[in-house]
């Protein structure tokens, strides 16, 4: 089976499930893992090599930030996409992450 390999990373596993759903059904996608924290997603990244990270900002135990910044400097050719969603109006600079 041939297809996008993605990583999706989220602490809310209905979140999670729901994109993965999505993705799945669109077709072209295989989803190569699921993260719940930025931790174990920077170790699926190693470990799955997926094409693509689908990452949330607020997670536990490594952030997202974070998390994007040591996927970036292992696996500069694995591209991380953020979703996230705040509950504020403006939210100001967004800080670089690559």
């Amino acid at each position: 089976m041939s297809g996008i390999r993605v990583l999706v990373a989220d602490d809310h596993r209905l979140f999670r499930e729901g994109i993965c759903h999505i993705l799945q059904h669109i077709g072209g996608f295989i989803i190569a893992g699921e993260a719940d924290n930025g931790k174990t997603a920077f170790k699926l990244t190693g470990e799955l090599s997926p094409n693509i990270v689908l990452m949330d900002i607020n997670m536990p135990v490594v952030d997202g930030v974070k998390a994007t910044r040591r996927i970036s400097e292992q696996w500069p050719l694995v591209p991380v996409v953020v979703l996230t969603m705040y509950h504020e109006e403006t939210l100001g600079a967004c800080p670089r992450i690559g």
